[in-house]
């Protein structure tokens, strides 16, 4: 994936672009198993020999499809915490946040059909780790954290802990065998999360 060429001409890009959205498309409405490069063209309205121009195979789009599936649910989940962490309790904030990822990861099938095709990829492992370290980073600017007294690596510390725990409750949530199960686990999450932090903001 990193190594995939990159259109520098204004029409290179819409094209790439036409076809990860038809990729996009696709992927919602079908199973990723059907899904081959000569049905992605297609859709896209562009010859198979354009999909090859950039990228290396089916898989390779599928992954341009997830990064820019994740960049928008990590552009929500910041819009969420601007919106309300200037005047909501930060005990409000978590349970925001994580209920708002929850619904993410659960209830967005594109994500789970792009998470069950490519997560046997190195390439979903870094983008997932990059989209991790991002969190972490914003989240750790939390004006709190800075106001008790921790350094800008403790806040990090402190935010990794918590974005890992949410990340792989959820994982482990969806390998659960029933959704009553599932739903359970992840109802727990915020008040584990609250009580993590409890012992470190205070009430």
């Amino acid at each position: 994936m990193n190594n995939r060429k990159q259109p520098t001409q204004a029409r290179s890009r819409q094209r790439v672009q036409k076809i990860i959205s038809a990729t996009r498309e696709l992927a919602t409405t079908a199973e990723i198993s059907n899904i081959t490069t000569s049905s992605i063209a297609k859709a896209a309205g562009v010859p198979v020999g354009s999909v090859y121009q950039y990228f290396e195979d089916k898989n390779d789009v599928l992954l341009a499809v997830a990064e820019q599936l994740v960049n928008e649910q990590d552009q929500k989940l910041q819009e969420l915490y601007a919106e309300i962490s200037s005047h909501a309790h930060w005990r409000h904030i978590v349970k925001a946040v994580q209920q708002a990822f929850i619904r993410i990861n659960s209830e967005d099938i594109l994500y789970q059909r792009l998470s069950r095709a490519l997560s046997w990829t190195k390439e979903w492992d870094q983008m997932n780790s990059r989209s991790t370290n991002k969190m972490v980073e914003f989240f750790a600017n939390y004006g709190l954290l800075t106001e008790r007294g921790f350094s800008p690596a403790e806040a990090r510390n402190i935010v990794r802990v918590i974005v890992t725990l949410t990340s792989s409750l959820s994982r482990a949530a969806h390998e659960l065998p029933t959704k009553e199960e599932a739903d359970r686990l992840l109802e727990e999450m915020p008040k584990m999360t609250i009580a993590y932090l409890a012992t470190i903001l205070g009430d």
